[in-house]
Formats: C-alpha cells, structure tokens, sequence
C-alpha cells in the first residue's frame, strides 16, 4: 500500500514553524463502511516521514 499510497503529510504554519500532520503511519485495518483494507508499513512511512 506504501507505493501505491505513499502517505500524505500536510504542512500547518504555526509561530516560528511548522506543524506536520498525518494520518496513521503504520495503519493496518479494514475500514468499516467501504471495506477499504489499509496495510501500510510503518518502517517506510517512518523514513518518509524523517525526510
């Protein structure tokens, strides 16, 4: 799911910096209403997310 999907990591401005938010890094779970099935690996979103 990480290539496909890569995650997503908006930016908020906040007083000197900035504030990256994101959505489940690591996420594995079937969604509930559409059946969507999340397998992300939490070793390459953490790479991602430390560049």
């Amino acid at each position: 799911m990480n290539i496909s999907h890569p995650i997503r990591i908006d930016e908020l401005s906040i007083l000197n910096g900035w504030l990256g938010m994101s959505f489940c890094a690591g996420k594995k779970d079937v969604g509930y209403f559409r059946g969507h099935v999340w397998e992300r690996d939490l070793e390459t979103d953490a790479i991602v997310i430390a560049n």
